[in-house]
């Protein structure tokens, strides 16, 4: 189980997500919760929770159901099933689905995962591809990486990072 805290800095946007991933040799499950402070906290307020589950395969994580609430809105989910190659959302909705889906949540770590075990994918020019699953639709996303990038964590030290490119 890991969980990863993250917060937002100025005046306006400030923001904390907590994220957790817990996993075992063939299945996942991540959860978030994330709440708008300050003045950002006018304009979203409340909640937002998301989680995803599914298994762990040689590619990496593969989404079977994705859930996100909003505040007080009524929770939306999709399920992915790879038996009829359909993604199902909660308003009786299908779409054909991609073998590269990935949903708003496990997109992330799917990238962190290609980092850590297929930093070749994450090479400058290289590009990457998905259908994500947002809410109840899913969306493509194209990713580009750009190459190395040294950042300075205030006064901590500097990191270093692989920038990526959303398009």
């Amino acid at each position: 189980r890991d969980l990863v805290r993250s917060r937002g800095l100025g005046d306006v946007y400030k923001r904390q997500i907590d994220y957790v991933f817990e996993h075992d040799e063939r299945t996942y499950r991540l959860r978030t919760e994330a709440r708008a402070t300050g003045v950002f906290s006018l304009l979203y307020g409340g909640l937002l929770t998301q989680s995803s589950r599914g298994r762990l395969g040689p590619e990496g994580l593969l989404p079977e159901h994705y859930l996100e609430k909003r505040g007080d809105r009524a929770a939306r989910f999709v399920d992915f099933d790879r038996a009829t190659g359909l993604a199902k959302a909660d308003d009786g909705a299908t779409q054909a689905l991609d073998p590269s889906i990935q949903d708003q949540l496990s997109v992330m770590w799917q990238l962190a995962l290609i980092a850590r075990n297929a930093p070749e994918r994450l090479r400058p020019g290289h590009e990457m591809r998905w259908s994500v699953a947002r809410g109840r639709r899913l969306h493509a996303m194209r990713i580009v990486a750009m190459g190395d990038e040294i950042l300075q964590a205030g006064a901590g030290p500097a990191l270093r990072s692989i920038h990526l490119t959303l398009i």
